[in-house]
């Protein structure tokens, strides 16, 4: 990986989005509270677990780092790319 800390920057960038999300979730239910209740209640739950799910989802790219840091997991990348059309391709029974 060329820049590991650009990377952690653009995750951290990532979870901004959720945590403005979470302000956005808070005005729409000021907002809708009169019209229903129950319903605006329902869609405040759904809009939580999206944003928690999709808050997790953005953690993992922090997973990556440590495998693509590794030089021995790169050079054989390169090497296979280098050699790509001579390797045996699989054969598919």
């Amino acid at each position: 990986m060329a820049s590991p800390m650009l990377w952690r920057l653009g995750v951290a960038a990532d979870l901004i989005v959720p945590v403005c999300a979470v302000a956005q979730t808070w005005i729409y239910y000021l907002l809708l509270r009169p019209v229903s209740k129950t319903l605006v209640l329902l869609s405040v739950f759904f809009s939580l677990v999206s944003l928690a799910v999709e808050a997790v989802s953005k953690l993992f790219l922090l997973a990556v780092v440590p495998t693509l840091g590794n030089a021995a997991y790169l050079t054989r990348i390169r090497t296979r790319a280098a050699a790509g059309p001579f390797l045996p391709r699989p054969q598919i029974a």
